[in-house]
């Protein structure tokens, strides 16, 4: 017994060191446990306030941003890729009277705009302001659109009002050359009408005289009637026009003359079946067939016309009617768009400056495309097309081009 209490107090002694040194290692771990634990928190707690500085710059950026979008002049509206309104200013909302936000924009086309001329560069509202439209993405990595408008109403009141002071003041310059146009038919006019009162004038000869008188009548009617519609220039009237339509007027006004000259009309369509412009119907028609009477009375018998209708690289519709007349000499083909130039003697000079008067009205163009003395003119006529998905579901078009209305 007396050698086993000596081993036992060793092995004891030896546990008690073990335990103590595990102890040490512990209180050491734990420690440097709680050193790293306060680091931690240090880090953390760095990273929480470096958040919320952030989260604070990131908050007053878009405040301040919000508050300059709401300080523009213009409309801004912010389209997701669903076209779903994500954000709009005051001025949006001012615009279209509406919170906007949460909106399917096709929701808000069909509320407030009216079909345009063009094809997105200025709409209508339909309570008769003007705006013009300006469209950027987002970017490349997000979809979605971003729509600048710009109330322009003012503007293009002032505008009109120019253009038709601009006119009224042609008029008044043009009113000494339409004296001199009427001076000669009311002449002649007057001297047959004085021979009907001739008590030598035989019964006979009456009729021929009365023709006489009308002829010469009628001519100072065409002389008026030309004049108000160049005055007028006949301006959009907001209707929405088929281009077919417009080439089965024009060929059905023209069948008289082409009778009475002999003469031919071919049309080449190579546009849609469901292609429209927007504007004056008769007005739009009417320039149509002053280009083509032009064409017929300048050649006189055996008139060949030809118009081609094709859509333009800008979503234009373009008309090119060519004929093979005398053509135009290079000195004169600067004023053919005159008022009153003309160089005939039974024109009355105001037939190409209403087809131009009418063609910029509807924010289009008219032009002498080519001429060449003794071989024919090429004139064009451009108008934009009609923004019809404005308010209309898109048709499927038909790539077929549309038969020829050829006589």
């Amino acid at each position: 017994m007396s050698q086993a209490a000596p081993s036992r107090i060793h092995y004891l002694e030896q546990a008690l060191r073990l335990s103590n040194q595990v102890a040490k290692q512990l209180s050491d771990s734990y420690r440097a446990l709680e050193l790293r634990v306060a680091g931690l928190s240090s880090d953390l707690a760095t990273a929480r306030d470096e958040c919320r500085r952030e989260l604070g710059e990131k908050k007053d950026l878009a405040d301040r941003l919000t508050r300059l979008l709401n300080a523009l002049p213009g409309g801004v509206i912010v389209l997701d890729g669903d076209g779903v309104v994500h954000h709009s200013n005051l001025a949006a909302q001012e615009l279209f009277g509406e919170p906007l936000l949460g909106e399917r924009w096709c929701d808000v086309i069909e509320r407030d705009f009216v079909p345009t001329l063009g094809a997105g560069d200025e709409i209508s509202l339909r309570d008769g302001r003007r705006l013009s439209l300006d469209i950027c993405s987002l970017g490349d990595d997000e979809p979605g659109q971003i729509l600048l408008f710009r109330d322009i109403t003012n503007a293009w009141r002032l505008q009109e009002r120019l253009t038709r002071e601009r006119r009224l003041t042609a008029m008044g310059e043009m009113a000494a050359n339409l004296a001199h146009q009427i001076r000669t038919p009311l002449a002649t006019a007057m001297l047959y009408a004085s021979n009907l009162t001739a008590p030598a004038t035989a019964a006979a000869d009456s009729h021929d005289v009365a023709q006489q008188t009308l002829v010469s009548l009628r001519h100072i009617e065409r002389l008026v009637n030309d004049m108000l519609a160049f005055v007028r220039g006949a301006g959009p009237a907001g209707e929405i026009i088929r281009v077919a339509e417009l080439l089965d007027g024009l060929h059905q006004g023209l069948d008289p003359l082409l009778t009475a000259y002999d003469a031919a009309f071919e049309c080449r369509n190579t546009l849609p079946a469901d292609a429209v412009v927007y504007g004056n119907r008769p007005a739009l028609l009417g320039a149509l067939q002053n280009l083509a009477v032009n064409a017929i009375q300048a050649k006189g018998q055996g008139a060949r016309l030809q118009l081609g209708v094709a859509a333009g690289s800008a979503g234009e519709i373009n008309f090119f009617l060519t004929d093979n007349g005398l053509g135009i000499a290079p000195e004169l083909c600067e004023r053919i768009f005159e008022p009153f130039f003309t160089t005939r003697t039974q024109g009355t000079g105001l037939g190409l400056a209403i087809v131009r008067s009418v063609a910029r009205a509807h924010d289009g163009e008219a032009w002498l495309v080519a001429s060449q003395p003794g071989e024919g003119s090429t004139f064009g006529l451009r108008l934009p097309a009609a923004n019809v998905r404005m308010t209309q579901p898109v048709v499927a078009r038909n790539n077929e081009p549309q038969r020829a209305c050829a006589t």
